[in-house]
């Protein structure tokens, strides 16, 4: 078994499955802010302040999460959907 598997599609849903800390995840895309990048391990940041770190390389993770993420520099992801949401928060809010 990879470190990694496919994305899954449960009731629109999509979900990746990870080890962290020798425990089988699976983390809805959809809670996923950010992940920064040490080497081959990605630390996952999810909400409700989640951190879930894992031996995976940035390029499997791209696969995985397709068009949603955007490389915001070297070693970094952004979930698209947390910056549109932060941007619409900032607005609303000034």
């Amino acid at each position: 078994m990879s470190w990694a598997e496919e994305v899954i599609d449960l009731k629109e849903k999509k979900y990746i499955t990870i080890f962290s800390k020798r425990k089988k995840v699976e983390l809805d895309i959809c809670s996923i802010l950010y992940i920064m990048m040490d080497r081959d391990k990605a630390e996952i940041h999810a909400s409700g302040n989640r951190v879930y770190e894992t031996w995976i390389s940035l390029s499997t993770l791209e696969k995985l999460l397709g068009d949603e993420f955007i490389m915001v520099r070297r070693g970094c992801l952004a979930s698209a959907m947390a910056i549109h949401w932060i941007i619409q928060f900032g607005r609303k809010n000034s």
